[in-house]
């Protein structure tokens, strides 16, 4: 199972189908993570996910990490065009298409 850090205590990983995800999220819970979001990747909303995301800047002007860069370059201007970066390259590294994505804290 891959993941992407999201720099902000949260981890990313993803999945082709809900059973998949469902499965894995008992062996993660038992390996010491929580799972704090489990959605359709096409279903995700600005609100629920902004928390997630590395951001910088005040409210009024604040931007979103772009996974592909390592630092603000091509900040992105919402949460879930952040998060979208980041399940691009999640999916570059597993080699599969990440239809359901789950986000993590913690672990062993």
């Amino acid at each position: 199972m891959e993941f992407v850090d999201l720099k902000t205590g949260y981890k990313l990983t993803g999945f082709e189908t809900f059973e998949s995800a469902r499965s894995a999220s008992e062996k993660l819970c038992g390996k010491g993570f929580k799972v704090v979001y489990l959605n359709e990747t096409s279903h995700v909303r600005e609100m629920e996910i902004r928390e997630f995301t590395q951001s910088y800047g005040e409210a009024a002007n604040r931007e979103f990490q772009n996974y592909h860069f390592s630092k603000r370059e091509q900040a992105k201007g919402k949460a879930t065009e952040s998060l979208l970066t980041a399940v691009e390259v999640l999916e570059e590294k597993s080699s599969c298409s990440a239809n359901y994505i789950m986000v993590v804290h913690g672990g062993v």
